[in-house]
This record gives structure tokens, sequence and C-alpha cells, in this order.
């Protein structure tokens, strides 16, 4: 997991890839955007790494909890947004398009062809 801080005072976006809870599917890649981060009186610096991060709700009141191996940290974040990354299952959901090896072979060389100066000049 990274921790980035972003150029205004007070907002952390913490990248990384959520772990699916059976295990079966592969981790998923996930930001978690804190803004307006007041750390609490006893908090410590984030580093620019986090191994193993838990994200828990304080249950005393507004803010969160980072667990990781570097250590524990308390955040009073204004905001916070988890955003996901939409690819892998936009790409899931698309239909397999399957090419000859004819048509790959053809548009390969055509477009190596194409970077050859004589050539191109010919097809223009």
């Amino acid at each position: 997991m990274q921790c980035l801080a972003q150029p205004r005072a007070g907002d952390w976006r913490l990248r990384g890839r959520l772990r699916s809870e059976d295990g079966a599917r592969p981790a998923a890649p996930a930001e978690l955007l804190l803004s307006g981060v007041r750390p609490t009186a006893s908090a410590q610096i984030l580093p620019s790494r986090l191994h193993e991060l838990r994200v828990q709700g304080l249950v005393s009141g507004p803010g969160l909890q980072l667990q990781a191996r570097e250590g524990s940290y308390s955040l009073e974040p204004e905001a916070v947004r988890l955003h996901h990354d939409p690819a892998g299952s936009f790409y899931q959901a698309l239909p397999r398009v399957g090419l000859p090896r004819r048509t790959r072979v053809a548009w390969a060389a055509l477009l190596t062809l194409l970077r050859v100066p004589l050539v191109s000049r010919l097809l223009k």
C-alpha cells in the first residue's frame, strides 16, 4: 500500500490492492482517498509504504484506525472515499475476440513495414 500526501495539506491517497475474502479471486486495485485529515494527539506520521493494512472506523467517534505491520495510526478525516478500479470488471464483461493467426501476422507485418520511411512514403 502506498501512502501519498496530496498537494493540499491534510489530503492523503492510500493506493494498493484489496484482498478478496475467499482468496480465490485476484486482488483488485483500489484507492482510499482521505480529505481534511487531522491526526489525533498521539498520531505518528504515515510512512510512504504500509504493509497488510486494515482500515476500521473508530468506535469512540468519527475517524479511522489504520493498522499495519508498521504500526497503528488514528486519523480524523473530513471525508473518505474508496475508489475501485473498474477496468477488471469492464474487461471481464467484454466477449473474447479470437483472431486467426494469419490476421495477427499480417497486421504485425504491415505495422512493421510502415516503420520504414520508404514504404510509408509509397503507401501515401
